[in-house]
């Protein structure tokens, strides 16, 4: 059902749906590349700005309104806050047809991934409830 209804919105915004139902049609990023940890631990948190402007340089966003948006550049996190990591494993992959960017993109990523020796608490993922009496603490 909600397969049919993402494909329903593609065609209603004038996508075309066969690069959703078949995934080989979809071109490929010149340049897949990882971006390896140094350094073994607990991931404690990752910064989505410093993400975001990393993906804007790998071409999937944009810094001025009149950049081209790369529909196949992107950043695919492959761990998230309070997994453990190892030396050599990878914590995201980069897909950019800009090959000069690369190296100065893959240390932006992994600054933004900051790894500790120990877990942490994360926050609930809902914190309040708003209705027309105001603003509540979740849960009560």
């Amino acid at each position: 059902m909600a397969y049919e209804k993402f494909l329903e919105l593609i065609a209603r915004q004038g996508g075309d749906v066969h690069y959703i139902e078949d995934l080989e049609r979809y071109p490929i990023a010149e340049h897949t590349v990882p971006v390896i940890t140094e350094v073994e631990g607990v991931i404690q948190s990752i910064d989505p700005v410093k993400l975001g402007y990393a993906a804007v340089e790998l071409g999937a966003g944009r810094s001025r309104i009149d950049e081209t948006i790369d529909p196949k550049a992107g950043i695919i996190l492959k761990h998230h806050v309070n997994d453990r990591v190892e030396v050599g494993e990878a914590l995201a992959i980069l897909h950019t047809d800009r090959s000069d960017v690369i190296t100065a993109v893959r240390n932006q990523v992994r600054q933004a991934f900051h790894i500790g020796p120990y877990p942490v608490t994360k926050p609930p993922m809902i914190q309040a409830q708003v209705d027309k009496d105001g603003v509540h603490p979740a849960g009560l």
